[in-house]
């Protein structure tokens, strides 16, 4: 009614994309422009006939956007009623941005690749973080409070974060904090958008893959607006993916989905309600009422009329069925077209061309893409060559990393992580064979080194931007520039040797590998002459690891009892098998015997002495006890159940063995220490096994540290024990000590160090590093206020975080 009493010249639509819902970053709010601009032309031409008002009286209109493509820019004319206007592409070159990818498998990755980017001692950028202002965008508004608090606590700057969760005076506050230079650092999620013009933006980062480019450079622009270099950098790992993927889910609605919505607002000529609310009487996730709400209003059930912080004010109106059944319709093609944009950014993350000329390409710009420093891909491609040389003269360190790049370039399938170590380590595994993986030329080049050395030698050269990690759910290996410019110039790539490609360690593989595996190698050094001691400092192996080897021998009737252990101790381990009456469990026979003879020991007389009496054979086995009995004594929390619980471990009964196993996890009680470690000394089952290591790790007792190390480096393990056994050596650095002494007497028991304790099939592994800033940031609770109905706590999501396709929640209390 305002408008209708001035004379408007010009209608100017700003971030005109808005208006389509082919855009990125549609808003209902837009559509009531055309209906504006055709009262204003009614009100001035009065006289005119009703079908040239528009094309005559309406004023001059400029649809103005910095990110819409062909469809976007045809969508906006058709919507606002526009016609052939005249369209003016240009712009979408921002030479002074510095398009850049960086590849980061996981959060810890994209932490580290936060702290050095955030960091005021980063010496590889031309500005420092400190002269100007950074935002990192997330998708959630977790990620957004979680990276502002790391900036805080680990990188020390000052940051605030940002997002729609926020009351609106703290919004406003932030927002004007961050404008007027008083704040330099913003977390946010792409609520933080709309309004936002600081002209020292040095940095936009990406935490989050947007879900597509036109997102991603619409807010990349907010970059450099004073014409200064600015950096533009996205942190891609392809699991992200499954964010994006999960919003474009929740966007498909059925009718039925917008007659709940339209039900759940109460009927009334204005009607006040907040999506936390819907969200509980509809059980919607809030971005399938966002898109709902959108929906019906397109539709005509529904008008917005403004908010008020999370607040929004509807008016209700009439149910229209075949409107709904076109809304229906719509959100399913709607959803096809997100797919398509989530394509988009992902084939952007995942090129190895030019990243400025994909965008432009993309936005229709057929401007040249000229830039001083354009982008990571380019940069790669121009640098000349490194350090240079003959292959024959390169360390061994530095061919492992040429073998590993070009072995990635010649596989037939992409392959993982896991996969190509196998590959280059000569694995018989079934699905290398099956897949002819066996016949790469490179197929056991580094058959010499671990397989976990030559998986952190891959993650070497992925820090280092030689390789990249693509494909999303199923995340595969492949060259980025760098890397293909140094496999064709033979660029010395200097890389950190894990110690199983020293000289010495070297030598001995080669003479393992040659004797025909670790125990033929020891049984060649006995045949030599060396002594138990001798073999052990030669191969880099504990003694106890080598008689072990000798055990085996023995079951092998490769080498005899008497060769290894003297008369006098066979005859006492002999005596102590007899009283026992059984070999099954090594403890009650090591009880009867003196400190000095070893499990080792005792397992190289059993070898001998199993023809003459079974293994299986017990003298007394455990009482029966219930999977029900041990989940309830698991429940209990008392410590009076350690005793039951460690009798049940030595039950026949694998899910026994397994439930008590992580009922003394849960009871944390330092007395299971010494029965865990002696089952996990002859356990064969993985999940068994995966559980003791587990209970090992929540006791935090460090005499379990040692098998722990080795189970961690053990590649016969399988890869979840491997993986629990390193979450369990976190928790020893991290915890203190616990013991539960019921008395005086079991106090020293508690505290004594486990000496007779070694792994089957395992060999010396080098030291497991100690946790980083990044580590101990994750590892430690980060506890939020929430603010609202516990319901708005949870529908906020603070408590949870997207990895790849599942949800990891943490515990809400």
């Amino acid at each position: 009614h305002a408008l209708r009493s001035r004379t408007v010249s010009l209608l100017a639509v700003d971030e005109a994309h808005c208006i389509s819902e082919w855009g990125h970053d549609f808003r209902p709010d837009y559509l009531h422009i055309a209906q504006a601009r055709k009262e204003l032309a009614k009100s001035s031409a009065a006289t005119v006939a009703q079908d040239s008002i528009l094309r005559h009286n309406a004023p001059l209109t400029a649809a103005l956007t910095a990110t819409a493509t062909p469809q976007v820019q045809s969508d906006i004319l058709r919507l606002l009623g526009l016609g052939d206007a005249a369209r003016i592409v240009t712009g979408f070159n921002r030479p002074n941005l510095n398009l850049l990818v960086r590849y980061t498998s996981g959060i810890p990755a994209k932490l580290r690749a936060l702290n050095e980017l955030l960091s005021p001692r980063s010496a590889n950028w031309q500005f420092a973080p400190q002269d100007g202002a950074t935002i990192v965008y997330t998708g959630t508004r977790r990620d957004a409070e979680e990276a502002a608090e790391f900036a805080r606590e680990v990188v020390r700057i000052p940051a605030e974060f940002y997002h729609a969760g926020l009351p609106a005076e703290e919004r406003t506050r932030i927002q004007n904090d961050f404008i007027s230079g008083k704040v330099n650092v913003i977390a946010a999620t792409n609520a933080f958008g709309m309004g936002i013009d600081r002209a020292d933006v040095r940095q936009v980062i990406h935490y989050s893959l947007p879900g597509s480019l036109e997102a991603y450079y619409q807010e990349a622009g907010r970059a450099g607006r004073d014409g200064l270099p600015a950096k533009v950098v996205l942190l891609y790992d392809p699991q992200d993916r499954a964010l994006q993927e999960f919003f474009i889910q929740q966007s498909e609605l059925a009718g039925d989905d917008l007659r709940a919505i339209h039900n759940a607002i109460q009927d009334g000529s204005q009607v006040w309600t907040t999506l936390d609310s819907l969200s509980q009487v509809t059980g919607m996730h809030p971005v399938q009422l966002k898109v709902g709400l959108a929906a019906l209003e397109r539709a005509g059930a529904l008008e917005h009329l403004g908010d008020e912080g999370l607040r929004m004010l509807f008016r209700k109106g009439a149910w229209n069925p075949k409107e709904i059944e076109k809304a229906a319709a719509n959100s399913k093609e709607h959803v096809r077209h997100r797919q398509k944009q989530l394509d988009g950014i992902v084939a952007y993350a995942e090129s190895n061309a030019c990243r400025r000329k994909i965008i432009l390409n993309y936005f229709g710009d057929v401007g040249e893409a000229e830039a001083a420093d354009c982008c990571d891909n380019c940069r790669s491609a121009e640098a000349g060559p490194g350090s240079r040389g003959n292959v024959d003269q390169m360390t061994q360190g530095e061919r492992a990393a040429l073998v590993i790049l070009d072995c990635i370039r010649r596989v037939h399938i992409k392959v993982g992580r896991e996969k190509l170590a196998q590959i280059l380590h000569g694995s018989k595994a079934q699905d290398i064979l099956k897949f002819q993986h066996d016949k790469n030329v490179y197929y056991g080049r580094l058959e010499a080194v671990k397989q976990s050395d030559i998986e952190a030698l891959i993650g070497q050269l992925i820090e280092m931007g030689h390789i990249k990690v693509i494909g999303g759910e199923y995340p595969v290996l492949s060259l980025t520039p760098r890397g293909e410019n140094a496999i064709k110039q033979k660029e010395s790539i200097a890389l950190d040797l894990p110690k199983s490609l020293g000289a010495t360690e070297l030598r001995r593989a080669k003479a393992k590998l040659e004797a025909g595996g670790t125990v033929e190698y020891t049984a060649k050094l006995f045949a030599e002459g060396l002594k138990p001691e001798q073999i052990a400092r030669e191969r880099g192996l504990t003694v106890q690891t080598i008689y072990d080897h000798f055990a085996q021998l023995i079951e092998r009737r490769r080498i005899s009892v008497e060769q290894v252990v003297a008369d006098d101790i066979r005859a006492k381990v002999e005596k102590a098998i007899q009283k026992v009456g059984s070999t099954q469990y090594l403890s009650p026979i090591k009880s009867l015997l003196p400190d000095e003879i070893s499990f080792e020991i005792i397992r190289c007389v059993i070898a001998a002495y199993a023809p003459q009496t079974s293994k299986g054979s017990e003298v007394s086995s455990p009482s029966s006890i219930s999977i029900e009995r041990i989940v309830e004594l698991g429940e209990s929390k008392s410590s009076d159940a350690v005793p039951e619980l460690i009798h049940a471990l030595k039950s026949k009964n694998g899910n026994v063995r397994r439930l008590a196993a992580s009922a003394l996890g849960k009871l944390r009680d330092a007395r299971a220490v010494d029965p865990l470690l002696n089952l996990l000394e002859h356990e064969s089952k993985p999940q068994v096994r995966q559980y003791s290591v587990k209970a090992l790790g929540a006791i935090g007792d460090k005499r379990a540290e040692k098998i722990l190390r080795q189970i961690a480096e053990n590649e016969d393990e399988m890869y979840y024990t491997r993986d629990s056994a390193n979450v369990a050596i976190r928790q020893l650095h991290r915890t203190a000590t616990i013991s539960y002494p019921t008395n005086s007497e079991t106090l020293s028991d508690t505290l004594a160090p486990s000496s007779n304790y070694e792994s089957r099939n395992t060999q010396h592994v080098s030291p497991i590093s100690q946790p980083d800033d990044v580590d101990s940031f994750l590892t430690r609770s980060h506890p939020r206020p929430l603010v609202g109905s516990w319901q708005t706590g949870w529908a906020l999501g603070f408590h949870s975080r997207i990895t790849g396709a599942d949800w990891s929640r943490s515990g809400v209390g």
